[in-house]
């Protein structure tokens, strides 16, 4: 687990994460495309192998960035701030990339697509971890 550490008016904010576990999902995803996957508010319109393959490309890139420290997490990290003490908001989080074409639709009730992101995760007021996870979008 690696941390990185933001200063924003005045506030050390820490940001945590984990490039190998990342690295995992990514290459346990790899193996999955067989038509599977629907792009993202779409219920019918299957993703291609090579619209899937550019996600992966994109999520293994950003992973690339975050290890050599090319990728600047301020922008999000404000987004999940008080404006009064400068603290992050509890239990919110804030959505880094989205992978759209790694996405499966529920075919029940709920018209919800479940959807791969790399998301900046509050754990306290200070700290925030970013991880790649399955989130679930309805429309």
């Amino acid at each position: 687990m690696q941390t990185k550490e933001i200063i924003l008016n005045g506030v050390t904010l820490s940001i945590e994460y984990d490039t190998e576990k990342m690295k995992e999902i990514v290459d346990s995803l790899k193996g999955d495309f067989e038509g599977q996957y629907t792009k993202m508010y779409s219920v019918d319109e299957v993703v291609t192998k090579e619209e899937f393959e550019q996600d992966i490309e994109e999520a293994e890139a950003f992973i690339q960035q975050l290890e050599s420290d090319q990728i600047d997490l301020v922008e999000h990290m404000d987004k999940v701030r008080k404006k009064k003490n400068h603290k992050l908001w509890s239990k919110s989080g804030q959505d880094v990339l989205t992978l759209s074409n790694i996405s499966e639709y529920f075919t029940d009730f709920t018209n919800a697509w479940r959807v791969m992101v790399f998301r900046l995760e509050v754990i306290n007021e200070t700290t925030c971890e970013l991880c790649l996870r399955g989130r679930t979008y309805t429309y």
